[in-house]
């Protein structure tokens, strides 16, 4: 898949913070011994991972349904927590540089025309 594997990292919850800390570091034009494309590949790399890590219900013939992230990435028993799921949602989210919100600019909403 030509992604990093992070072996060392064992809860999804940490995984989006290396991701959200490696984002932050490409937007400080941060000079440090990482290079710049080295912190572009790992935040790619961790995005990939974090998306592969949700879980899913159901099958591609009837339809997927994503739900969250478990706790402890790889272990069937672990529970689904607020800070995984709301960590997890801000990686993916992390460093974008446009964000589009309803109602605003440069979306519209039509007013309904009532009869």
């Amino acid at each position: 898949m030509q992604r990093y594997e992070y072996d060392g990292i064992g809860e999804n919850y940490h995984l989006a913070l290396f991701k959200i800390l490696t984002d932050a570091l490409l937007d400080s034009n941060w000079e440090g011994t990482v290079g710049r494309p080295t912190l572009i590949d790992h935040s790619i790399s961790l995005r990939s991972v974090i998306l592969s890590n949700q879980e899913k219900r159901g099958d591609e013939k009837s339809g997927l349904e994503f739900m969250g992230w478990r706790s402890n990435i790889g272990d069937k028993g672990s529970l689904m927590n607020t800070e995984s799921i709301a960590a997890c949602a801000l990686a993916l989210g992390a460093g974008a540089k446009y964000v589009f919100e309803a109602g605003r600019e440069p979306m519209k909403m039509d007013e309904c025309i009532s009869s």
